[in-house]
């Protein structure tokens, strides 16, 4: 049985560009996002650290974090 706190790259592809799309919100190091810059489309980075400086920002009713 799935988690409820994650969630199927397949469900997540076919929720990208919907107006159901979750906040994305990439929040890797920057030493692994060196190694590979790319990011899911329609999703910021943030800092993991100041979580709590940013977190209030997010308008969207749910939200998926990408490490």
């Amino acid at each position: 049985m799935p988690s409820p706190t994650t969630i199927s790259i397949d469900k997540l592809a076919r929720l990208i560009g919907t107006p159901h799309c979750p906040a994305l919100i990439d929040v890797r190091t920057d030493e692994d996002f060196s190694a590979d810059a790319r990011l899911v489309p329609g999703s910021v980075r943030r800092s993991h650290r100041t979580v709590r400086d940013w977190a209030a920002t997010i308008n969207a009713p749910s939200a998926i974090v990408i490490c």
